[in-house]
């Protein structure tokens, strides 16, 4: 069995607890793909043979609720590091990037000014594609409102969370033939590394095996 399949059983048996943890992890180690954990547990911790309510309902509980708990209270310290740190790193290297905090104070006014304010943030929540932790960042920096931050991360990772198990538990057979292939590769890797190891290994003692006769000599 491989990484992700254990992974996979490893989401199964601790269920939303399982979710919650996930999505800490996904939320700092910012390689993992967001949409990996939501994704595998629709396929896992809800059964496959539910009606669509049914399912529905545990989906919205397990895995779009915790989730976006779970996101908020990960976030919160990124929003947190923007609001105290965000003056001083732009100050040190906004030029490098091509910004100032001038033009990040006229950010801020443009999104508070804007009627469409809040649909703008749940909307960068929602969409899977866009990293959660960098937008915290920044609307840290910008000063947001706290309570706004709070509410409107929420409301938006509520339903990024409840799209992505459906599609994982509509889509169950896709995710776990995913998985597995992944981990066949993974074999393959570990295994092409063991053999280069080991042929490097070989190669090194040799070169010192020759070395040594040549002083010998």
């Amino acid at each position: 069995m491989g990484i992700v399949e254990e992974i996979l059983n490893e989401l199964e048996s601790l269920g939303p607890c399982g979710v919650f943890i996930g999505v800490i992890i996904e939320n700092i180690i910012t390689i993992i793909p967001s949409a990996l954990i939501p994704l595998m547990a629709g396929a896992t911790i809800i059964p496959k043979e539910l009606n669509s309510t049914h399912a529905l309902l545990l989906i919205t509980i397990n895995i779009g609720l915790v989730g976006a708990i779970a996101a908020t209270l990960i976030n919160t310290p990124y929003y947190a590091l923007g609001y105290f740190s965000g003056k001083r790193i732009i100050d040190r290297y906004g030029k490098y990037i091509g910004t100032s905090w001038n033009e990040v104070e006229r950010y801020k006014l443009k999104i508070e000014g804007n009627k469409f304010e809040k649909l703008t943030i749940i909307a960068l929540r929602v969409i899977p594609i866009i990293p959660i932790s960098p937008i915290s960042i920044a609307l840290g920096a910008i000063k947001y409102d706290i309570k706004k931050f709070i509410t409107l991360t929420i409301i938006g990772t509520i339903p990024r969370y409840l799209i992505i198990g459906i599609i994982g538990w509509t889509s169950r057979e896709i995710v776990w033939t995913i998985a597995k292939t992944i981990d066949t590769m993974e074999n393959m890797v570990i295994a092409g590394m063991i053999i280069g190891i080991i042929v490097y290994v070989i190669m090194k003692r040799r070169k010192t095996t020759i070395r040594n006769i040549k002083q010998v000599k």
